[in-house]
Protein backbone atom coordinates (compact mmCIF):
# COMPACT_ATOMS: atom_id res chain seq x y z
CA UNK A 1 0.00 0.00 0.00
CA UNK A 2 1.41 3.33 -0.80
CA UNK A 3 1.11 6.19 1.77
CA UNK A 4 2.34 9.49 1.45
CA UNK A 5 4.10 11.55 4.62
CA UNK A 6 5.03 15.02 4.70
CA UNK A 7 7.01 16.23 7.67
CA UNK A 8 10.19 18.04 8.80
CA UNK A 9 13.60 17.51 9.23
CA UNK A 10 14.50 19.51 11.99
CA UNK A 11 18.25 22.08 11.69
CA UNK A 12 21.12 20.37 12.38
CA UNK A 13 19.93 16.77 12.45
CA UNK A 14 21.15 14.31 9.78
CA UNK A 15 18.63 11.42 10.95
CA UNK A 16 15.00 11.02 10.39
CA UNK A 17 12.98 8.38 11.76
CA UNK A 18 10.86 6.55 9.08
CA UNK A 19 7.12 6.19 10.10
CA UNK A 20 6.16 2.83 11.83
CA UNK A 21 4.71 1.48 9.22
CA UNK A 22 7.49 1.93 6.27
CA UNK A 23 8.63 -1.25 4.56
CA UNK A 24 10.46 1.23 1.66
CA UNK A 25 11.02 4.02 0.03
CA UNK A 26 9.28 4.96 -3.28
CA UNK A 27 10.50 8.64 -3.37
CA UNK A 28 11.79 11.10 -0.89
CA UNK A 29 11.56 14.69 -2.32
CA UNK A 30 12.88 17.90 -0.50
CA UNK A 31 9.49 21.19 -0.59
CA UNK A 32 9.49 24.33 -0.38
CA UNK A 33 12.20 27.10 -0.67
CA UNK A 34 14.68 24.49 -0.54
CA UNK A 35 13.17 21.74 -3.06
CA UNK A 36 14.83 19.01 -4.40
CA UNK A 37 15.34 15.06 -4.59
CA UNK A 38 17.12 13.33 -1.70
CA UNK A 39 18.84 10.33 -3.78
CA UNK A 40 18.72 7.10 -1.85
CA UNK A 41 21.59 5.10 -2.03
CA UNK A 42 22.32 1.77 -0.76
CA UNK A 43 24.27 1.36 2.62
CA UNK A 44 27.36 0.58 0.99
CA UNK A 45 27.94 3.41 -1.74
CA UNK A 46 26.65 6.04 0.52
CA UNK A 47 29.27 5.64 3.14
CA UNK A 48 31.69 5.28 0.54
CA UNK A 49 30.33 9.16 -0.17
CA UNK A 50 29.69 10.10 3.06
CA UNK A 51 31.88 13.25 3.57
CA UNK A 52 32.92 14.13 7.47
CA UNK A 53 35.02 17.42 8.74
CA UNK A 54 38.13 16.75 10.29
CA UNK A 55 36.50 16.10 13.98
CA UNK A 56 34.29 13.35 12.35
CA UNK A 57 31.17 15.60 12.83
CA UNK A 58 28.63 16.29 9.69
CA UNK A 59 29.02 19.00 7.48
CA UNK A 60 26.06 21.45 7.71
CA UNK A 61 24.28 21.92 4.09
CA UNK A 62 21.15 20.67 2.91
CA UNK A 63 20.95 16.57 2.68
CA UNK A 64 21.09 15.28 -1.04
CA UNK A 65 21.76 11.77 -0.04
CA UNK A 66 20.70 9.31 1.99
CA UNK A 67 20.25 5.58 3.31
CA UNK A 68 17.76 3.86 4.46
CA UNK A 69 18.31 1.16 7.38
CA UNK A 70 18.11 0.33 11.45
CA UNK A 71 15.73 -0.75 13.77
CA UNK A 72 13.60 1.43 13.94
CA UNK A 73 14.21 2.34 10.04
CA UNK A 74 15.97 5.45 9.73
CA UNK A 75 17.25 8.03 6.86
CA UNK A 76 20.65 8.87 7.32
CA UNK A 77 21.60 11.56 5.49
CA UNK A 78 24.99 12.93 3.77
CA UNK A 79 24.46 16.46 5.91
CA UNK A 80 23.06 17.33 8.89
CA UNK A 81 20.09 19.68 7.96
CA UNK A 82 21.41 23.84 7.32
CA UNK A 83 17.65 24.97 8.55
CA UNK A 84 14.17 22.86 8.87
CA UNK A 85 13.68 21.22 5.69
CA UNK A 86 10.06 20.30 4.81
CA UNK A 87 9.85 16.82 3.01
CA UNK A 88 7.07 14.90 1.15
CA UNK A 89 7.95 10.65 1.49
CA UNK A 90 6.26 8.29 -0.84
CA UNK A 91 6.26 5.13 0.91
CA UNK A 92 5.34 1.48 0.65
CA UNK A 93 3.43 0.35 4.06
CA UNK A 94 2.98 -1.91 6.18
CA UNK A 95 -0.90 -4.09 5.59
CA UNK A 96 -2.87 -4.95 8.16
CA UNK A 97 -1.72 -7.62 10.97
CA UNK A 98 -3.92 -10.58 10.23
CA UNK A 99 -3.56 -11.58 14.38
CA UNK A 100 -3.40 -8.43 16.68
CA UNK A 101 -2.18 -10.74 19.47
CA UNK A 102 1.19 -11.22 17.40
CA UNK A 103 2.24 -8.32 15.88
CA UNK A 104 5.91 -9.44 15.72
CA UNK A 105 5.28 -12.01 13.37
CA UNK A 106 7.20 -10.54 10.40
CA UNK A 107 4.60 -12.80 7.76
CA UNK A 108 1.84 -11.30 9.39
CA UNK A 109 3.13 -7.93 9.27
CA UNK A 110 4.36 -7.83 5.49
CA UNK A 111 2.55 -10.31 3.62
CA UNK A 112 -0.61 -11.42 5.69
CA UNK A 113 -2.02 -12.57 2.03
CA UNK A 114 0.28 -15.59 1.97
CA UNK A 115 0.65 -16.58 5.50
CA UNK A 116 -2.95 -17.44 4.85
CA UNK A 117 -3.07 -19.10 1.34
CA UNK A 118 -0.12 -20.86 3.17
CA UNK A 119 -1.93 -21.82 6.07
CA UNK A 120 -4.95 -22.98 3.80
CA UNK A 121 -2.66 -25.35 1.55
CA UNK A 122 -1.35 -27.37 4.91
CA UNK A 123 -4.83 -27.34 6.18
CA UNK A 124 -6.26 -29.06 3.35
CA UNK A 125 -3.44 -30.76 2.52
CA UNK A 126 -3.61 -32.51 6.75
CA UNK A 127 -7.20 -32.96 5.59
CA UNK A 128 -5.98 -35.16 2.45
CA UNK A 129 -8.40 -33.21 0.05
CA UNK A 130 -5.47 -32.99 -2.45
CA UNK A 131 -7.54 -31.10 -4.93
CA UNK A 132 -7.83 -28.03 -2.62
CA UNK A 133 -4.84 -28.03 -1.74
CA UNK A 134 -3.13 -27.74 -4.99
CA UNK A 135 -5.16 -24.72 -5.55
CA UNK A 136 -3.70 -23.49 -1.94
CA UNK A 137 -0.27 -23.84 -3.13
CA UNK A 138 -0.70 -22.87 -6.49
CA UNK A 139 -2.22 -19.59 -5.08
CA UNK A 140 0.44 -19.17 -2.50
CA UNK A 141 3.41 -19.82 -5.16
CA UNK A 142 1.49 -17.19 -6.75
CA UNK A 143 1.71 -14.64 -3.58
CA UNK A 144 5.47 -15.33 -3.66
CA UNK A 145 6.24 -13.91 -7.01
CA UNK A 146 4.19 -11.09 -5.40
CA UNK A 147 6.28 -10.54 -2.72
CA UNK A 148 9.78 -10.67 -4.66
CA UNK A 149 7.61 -8.32 -6.92
CA UNK A 150 7.28 -6.04 -4.54
CA UNK A 151 10.81 -6.12 -3.26
CA UNK A 152 12.24 -5.55 -6.63
CA UNK A 153 9.86 -2.59 -6.56
CA UNK A 154 11.00 -1.43 -3.26
CA UNK A 155 15.14 -2.03 -4.50
CA UNK A 156 14.07 -0.06 -7.81
CA UNK A 157 14.19 3.19 -5.91
CA UNK A 158 18.02 2.70 -4.61
CA UNK A 159 20.59 4.76 -7.14
CA UNK A 160 22.56 2.06 -7.82
CA UNK A 161 26.31 2.73 -9.20
CA UNK A 162 27.89 0.31 -10.97
CA UNK A 163 31.79 0.65 -11.18
CA UNK A 164 34.99 -0.62 -10.94
CA UNK A 165 37.37 0.59 -8.25
CA UNK A 166 40.82 1.07 -9.56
Amino acid sequence: MEILDEGTILAGSANLEMPADFIGAKSFRRIGETAGIITILDRQHFEERLGLDDAGAFFVETPTECTIYGEPMTAHFNFAADQDIHYRLLYYGEPAHLSVSNTTNWLTRRYPFLLRATCLYYGFLYKKEFAAAQLWQTNSMGMIQVCNGNADMTDQINQLELYWKQ
